[in-house]
């Protein structure tokens, strides 16, 4: 999810809310996150995996602010890693819902590269900005993938291109 204003949260379902796993910030001004206490609603507890939230340089101190002007006292666990993009590296936090999120605990830090997040299936890269303070753009790029139906290459008497790496040695 990119930025999360205040009618961002309202236009997905609580499902699809608590499926997201990186949040990314451009910068802080109150139209990019008022909606952010919402998303913080839906997913602080969360067990089965962490949330990530990226964002510009001092994310790390401005988000544990924003975490500790609330009162935890509902759920016992529930992991997040704020992580501050800044010009040489990748600052991160970690705050457990177990300590209240009142202790920022470092985590080691990143060498700041233009891709911060790959995953199977895509990139996320960033690039520093001023947009009167500290912001960053992202660009997300989907990785090269195959969609073959194998049925019809049957009948149209055709095999899997040896491209696709599934296949490969097949031709």
């Amino acid at each position: 999810m990119f930025d999360c204003g205040e009618g961002c949260p309202s236009e997905l379902s609580i499902s699809e809310l608590c499926a997201v796993d990186h949040l990314f910030f451009s910068h802080f001004h109150a139209d990019h996150v008022s909606g952010f206490d919402t998303f913080l609603r839906c997913n602080y507890g969360r067990t089965d995996r962490p949330n990530h939230i990226w964002g510009p340089p001092n994310s790390c101190e401005i988000l544990h602010h924003r975490f500790q002007g609330f009162w935890w006292n509902l759920a016992e666990t529930g992991t997040w890693r704020i992580h501050s993009i800044e010009q040489d590296r990748v600052r991160t936090i970690r705050l457990e819902n177990s300590e209240l999120f009142s202790i920022g605990n470092p985590e080691e830090d990143s060498e700041c590269q233009t891709i911060i997040l790959e995953t199977d299936a895509y990139t996320v890269e960033a690039m520093l900005l001023n947009h009167r303070g500290p912001s960053v753009a992202y660009l997300v790029k989907e990785k090269p993938r195959f969609n073959m139906n194998m049925s019809r290459l049957s009948e149209l008497g055709l095999k899997p291109s040896s491209v696709d790496p599934q296949f490969e040695g097949e031709q």
